[in-house]
């Protein structure tokens, strides 16, 4: 008790009370913020908004999704989500940004379990006010569902994987891969415009990874009783690939893999 008095003297005789009023350490002063935070949901906005503003063009912004489990009666966004019905509890999902070359965080939001991390990513770009970078995102989050808004803002950015059954990969001949990839041992690559749009491909296969996923898949095969010699041979085309899309035309993307 003694102590707090003394800190509250402290800081009501020094400066600090009067370029920040009201935040002496106490019971009461703690408890009144602990009640209020998070209240203030404009300045909350106009933070992330700030943060995102001063993101550099050239910066890869790293965007991904997590569920929580959250049974509070009161959270108008906890639901049953996909993953969690099987576990019986409800979620609430969180988008979330990462500036690669600041190594910081930049943004987040709340979004209710039970919606797809593809809905949502349009309006976490818009709410956020995410204009310019590069946003390296993964399967989950296809330029096709934030069309909108890389359309509207010219100095934002893409690069993300596609599964594996994409048409592109056969239509373009992506797994027809082309020469070496520089500086990276084992990694041959090949890059393709897509006739009539602005986006680029980009497909990489790595012989140690498709060393791992082949041991993988038999082992599994082993088990499972399951193998089939036209299946095997068909896998041994897509193990160790993984193909990007992109609107950039950047050389080799060997910095990106």
């Amino acid at each position: 008790m003694e102590s707090a008095h003394k800190r509250r003297k402290a800081y009501e005789t020094s400066f600090l009370s009067e370029l920040y009023p009201g935040v002496a350490l106490s019971r009461n002063t703690v408890s009144a913020f602990l009640n209020d935070m998070g209240k203030a949901l404009s300045r909350i906005v106009q933070f992330m908004r700030n943060r995102t503003a001063a993101i550099a063009i050239a910066h890869h912004l790293l965007i991904d999704g997590t569920l929580k489990s959250v049974e509070s009666e009161v959270n108008s966004l906890s639901d049953f989500s996909r993953k969690a019905r099987t576990k019986g509890t409800r979620d609430i999902s969180i988008l979330y940004a990462f500036d690669l070359e600041g190594m910081k965080p930049v943004c987040s939001q709340c979004f209710p379990g039970n919606m797809l991390d593809a809905t949502s990513y349009g309006a976490f770009i818009s709410d956020n006010g995410i204009t310019k970078g590069i946003i390296v995102a993964d399967k989950g989050f296809p330029e096709s569902t934030a069309h909108k808004q890389f359309k509207a803002n010219p100095d934002l950015h893409y690069l993300n994987p596609v599964k594996r059954n994409s048409k592109l990969i056969g239509r373009h001949n992506m797994l027809d891969f082309t020469d070496i990839l520089p500086g990276h041992e084992g990694i041959i690559f090949r890059k393709e415009k897509c006739s009539g749009t602005d986006k680029w491909l980009y497909s990489y296969r790595d012989s140690h990874r498709a060393s791992r996923e082949e041991r993988d898949w038999l082992s599994r095969a082993q088990k499972s009783k399951t193998y089939n010699p036209d299946t095997i041979r068909e896998k041994q085309k897509t193990f160790g690939t993984v193909v990007l899309e992109c609107d950039l035309d950047i050389d080799f993307l060997a910095e990106f893999y």
